[in-house]
């Protein structure tokens, strides 16, 4: 799962998101890409990358771990933390939620356009 985030509020920066909503541009990427083991635990990449880290395939540049997230029993759900500060300085953000596997991603929330968040407080 991907939060694909634009956190300058300017369409015309950032880089172009390969997934479905593919007009979306982004300078941010909160990514949590878990695999399942036979002993029932998880590995993957968790944490936040820019354009310039995600070029380079290192998905978490900016912040290894530090992404709180829980997959609920019924494992019908993923529900993720991302401390505020992460998101930079701006007041509001939009983003784009992407589901799928990290070489198909099938499934883009909102498949166009994006959905705005408010982040009340200022970054902590």
């Amino acid at each position: 799962m991907n939060l694909v985030v634009d956190t300058d509020g300017d369409q015309q920066t950032g880089r172009q998101w390969w997934g479905a909503n593919r007009q979306f541009t982004w300078d941010r990427l909160v990514t949590v890409w878990l695999t399942r083991t036979e002993e029932g635990a998880y590995r993957g990449t968790v944490g936040v990358g820019d354009p310039e880290g995600v070029k380079l395939f290192d998905f978490a540049n900016l912040v290894r771990g530090k992404i709180e997230f829980i997959l609920p029993s019924n494992e019908h759900a993923v529900v993720i933390g991302v401390p505020r500060a992460f998101l930079g300085e701006a007041e509001d953000v939009t983003l784009v939620g992407a589901v799928g596997s990290n070489t198909s991603w099938n499934g883009d929330l909102p498949d166009s356009g994006s959905t705005r968040i408010i982040l009340h407080g200022g970054p902590r």
